[in-house]
């Protein structure tokens, strides 16, 4: 017998399933789904441009990404942080991206929105 918190995933792992099937040009993510049927997908490396990464998303889900540079604080001996977040709907399931890396490994000519 399936429980509430299965039948809330099931949506989610479908959707899923059907976006890697259909287009697996896409880059890998760290993929999550919350018992209470939550999804959401990552990637934080600091030497991936996610900018690319994520513009390559946008294609196929559309919507519009937030993006954010956040530059190291007095008390990090990190390099500036960039970031960019994607809410958009898929076949009637909510997506919920959110990919970081260092600044410098963006590449001049990625462009996020399609």
């Amino acid at each position: 017998m399936t429980t509430s918190s299965q039948t809330l995933q099931l949506s989610p792992a479908t959707a899923l399933v059907q976006l890697l099937s259909e287009h697996p040009e896409l880059p890998g993510l760290f993929w999550s789904i919350s018992p209470d049927g939550w999804f959401s997908g990552g990637l934080h490396e600091d030497d991936v441009d996610a900018r690319a990464v994520m513009a390559q998303y946008v294609v196929v889900l559309g919507g519009k990404p937030t993006e954010m540079r956040r530059p190291a604080q007095p008390d990090e001996t990190g390099p500036e942080r960039y970031a960019t977040i994607l809410q958009a709907t898929w076949r009637d399931v909510p997506f919920y991206l959110s990919m970081g890396c260092n600044a410098a490994a963006l590449a001049e000519t990625a462009q996020v929105s399609a």
